[in-house]
Parts: structure tokens; sequence; C-alpha cells
């Protein structure tokens, strides 16, 4: 056991930890540190899925959200350059450097902790925000979805993705569309869990309060969507 392979188990599923994670961390002051750090993300995560708002949470998640926008617009003007000024120029980062599918997994849990869209009120201009982002990554819909709440373009480690919110069986979910391949891959933190999936052409990730309402919007996602680069707007 190495600290990269306790730290990633400590990310996955702080909640069940093997024993010999346990030993590892018991002898490791920055193993230490890094559990101790990771218990106060799980603690903010299941602060931002709480339904109770306190007063002027709208007014700071909305600012949250406004400056997330914000450093995305900034990197993807810099990554623009970067690309253009790169012979041969591959998306940003090399599609061989691939993340593995735990990380990708961990990017999604954080971009959703970092841009909390699942706490701002329904968008009346929602369907049309899902089709802008559906269309900029190239994703094809076969068949109806659940309600869409919220939905946003974003990036991902460089990757095109589509960021969503839906309405299932009376619960929140939110939705990660990548213009990546990654295998499946449970996530469990307190307060949040979530799944990736294989999509035709790409990937899917959700994330709700608890695992049946996951799974749900997971297997409507991958039956009901494709990913068809072709068809992308940008």
């Amino acid at each position: 056991m190495n600290c990269a392979q306790a730290r990633r188990a400590l990310s996955l599923s702080p909640q069940q930890i093997p024993p010999d994670v346990g030993q590892h961390i018991a002898g490791c002051s920055q193993c230490s540190l890094f559990a101790t750090a990771q218990s106060r993300g799980d603690e903010m995560l299941r602060a931002a899925f709480e339904s109770t708002r306190s007063p002027g949470m709208l007014e700071r998640l909305s600012l949250q959200h406004a400056m997330a926008q914000r450093r995305r617009r900034m990197f993807l003007g810099a990554a623009a350059s970067v690309a253009l000024g790169t012979v041969g120029g591959a998306l940003f980062w090399p599609r061989s450097q691939q993340m593995s599918t735990e990380h990708w997994a961990l990017a999604m849990r954080d971009h959703v902790l970092e841009d909390p869209l699942h706490l701002l009120p329904p968008d009346p201009k929602a369907p049309a925000q899902l089709k802008a982002a559906f269309a900029s990554i190239g994703i094809v819909p076969l068949a109806p979805l659940p309600t869409i709440l919220r939905a946003s373009a974003c990036q991902l480690k460089g990757y095109q993705a589509a960021h969503l919110v839906f309405e299932v069986v009376g619960q929140r979910a939110v939705a990660f569309l990548l213009d990546a391949l990654t295998g499946p891959t449970t996530i469990v933190t307190e307060g949040l869990q979530g799944e990736l999936r294989s999509l035709v052409g790409g990937s899917v990730g959700v994330f709700a309060k608890d695992m049946a309402t996951v799974r749900t919007l997971a297997d409507i996602m991958v039956s009901c969507l494709k990913l068809d680069k072709r068809s992308a707007t940008i």
C-alpha cells in the first residue's frame, strides 16, 4: 500500500476504508492530513445538499456560480491560445494522457462542489440551455429525459462537458456528459453518491443524495443518449 493507493481509496469511499488503508494512514503523517482534509470536504458536500437554506445562501450561490463561470471562460480563452500555437493541436491536453476512471469521478465530484448548480432555483430557460449544452459536445437525444432544472456547458480537465440538473422522482440529481471515454465506477462520500457509466461515444456521471436516484437517472441517460462528435457545434 503506497500513498497514491491510500488517497484514492479515501477519496472514492471514505466511509468504507479497508484495513490496509487504515494502517497506512495511521503510519503516514501526510496521508493522515489528507484524510482530515477529505473529511472536511465531505462536510461541505453534505451541507451543499441540505434542503434548508440559510439567509443569503441563494445570493452567495449565485455569486459562486458566476465566479465559476468566469473562471471557466478565462480558462477556455487561455487554453484556446495554447492550442492554436501547438503544431498538430491536440485538444488542450493530448488524448493519450487519459485519466483513470477514479480521477474522472473525483473531478466531477469536485465540480459539483465548486459550481453548485443544483442549489439554484429552476431556470425557465433550462430546456434551451440543455439543447445548447448537448450541441456543444454532440449529444444526440434518442428519447425524452426527466425534467431539466438547470443546464450549462463546461470544461472538465480540458474536455468539453455538459453540467445538468434534473428532477428525478421528486429529487434533484446532477449529471455530467463528457466527451471522453471512461469505465464504470461508483463514488460514495457523506451527503453525495455517484456513478460513472460508459455512453455511446462518451461517458456520463450522475450524482445525488442516494444511490437509487443515481442509478435511476444513469439508466435513463445511458438508454436515451448517444454522443456523435460530428454533430457538435464547437
